[in-house]
């Protein structure tokens, strides 16, 4: 897995990120089966900290990039 911290900005005691991930499954992900295809998609994450650990995280993942991949490449022989 390869995953690439794009953009972050800092306020206070929250963190965002766009997060560029390239990965293999290997059991099942976001509800999709693995078909041994290579994916690349994004994350937008929001991290709150409290007491110098992260207290709650809020994600958006690009699902449909992730399910037109999958399907496009079909079942891996």
């Amino acid at each position: 897995m390869f995953y690439d911290a794009r953009i972050s900005v800092a306020a206070g005691n929250r963190i965002a990120c766009r997060i560029l991930f390239e990965c293999t499954p290997q059991g099942e992900f976001l509800s999709f089966s693995p078909n041994g295809q290579r994916l690349t998609f994004a994350e937008h994450v929001f991290y709150e900290f409290r007491d110098g650990r992260i207290a709650a995280v809020a994600s958006l993942i690009d699902r449909f990039a992730v399910q037109q991949q999958l399907r496009e490449a079909g079942p891996v022989s």
